[in-house]
């Protein structure tokens, strides 16, 4: 599977000022007598011109919180095209071998950094209303302090009334009810396979509606990955 990669390039613009002085004599034939220092009127200092604002600039990963409502300007149950964290690609599925080229191959994808295929947070808008985000990338918390990498006694610290749902030896499934929608922590257990993840949050889930089977099966037992490219 081969990666291709969204560069995005700054471009600083600025103004340089260009100051010059200049002095003389004035010539023999000059009516006007030269000025001495003392006759010499003084100028007043230029003063700095104003500073051009500049655009409000897309907000870093470890300025993002996921919340109940989504993360940032991206929120569950919306349009995804009102946030500039988020862009469309009707042919992203293209870039994986295999993908079954019958089925909708556009995806909406996160379009706040340069990777592309690796972002920290996968989204599913299929009738371009988000209806699941899910979080990989441990510089987003959520608004109660907890992140992918933080252990179980903290996650049940911050949210001491998760139910539970599915878990086996690879992984626990632990969960936030909110009206319609959820918020699902996969923490690792002892038999997954990065062993420097036992007892850490894996990902974190949001989803609106879901469906049971949401709590039913683990991603490291199988579960699809939000958004995947159908194969």
């Amino acid at each position: 599977m081969k990666s291709s990669r969204l560069r995005r390039a700054l471009v600083a613009t600025g103004m340089t000022a260009l100051l010059c002085a200049a002095g003389g004599c004035a010539s023999a034939t000059s009516p006007f007598p030269t000025p001495t220092p003392s006759d010499a009127p003084e100028r007043p200092a230029a003063s700095a011109p104003d500073a051009t604002p500049s655009a409000t600039p897309e907000p870093a990963p470890e300025e993002l919180v996921l919340t109940t409502d989504g993360i940032g300007s991206l929120r569950l149950g919306e349009d995804p095209a009102a946030s500039e964290l988020v862009a469309y690609d009707p042919q992203y599925c293209t870039a994986y071998e295999g993908t079954d080229p019958a089925e909708e191959l556009g995806r909406w994808y996160w379009a706040n950094g340069d990777e592309r295929y690796s972002e920290p947070v996968r989204l599913w808008a299929p009738e371009d209303a988000v209806v699941a985000m899910e979080v990989i990338d441990p510089t987003i918390p959520t608004d109660r302090g907890v992140s992918v990498g933080s252990t179980t006694a903290a996650l049940l610290e911050a949210y001491p009334d998760l139910e539970t749902g599915a878990g086996d030896d690879f992984s626990s499934l632990h969960y936030l009810r909110e009206d319609d929608r959820a918020l699902v922590f996969e923490v690792g257990g002892p038999g997954y396979v990065e062993s420097d993840q036992v007892d850490e949050v894996l990902f974190m889930l949001l989803i609106e509606n879901p469906d049971p089977a949401v709590f039913a099966d683990t991603r490291a037992g199988g579960h699809a990955v939000v958004g995947e490219c159908p194969y």
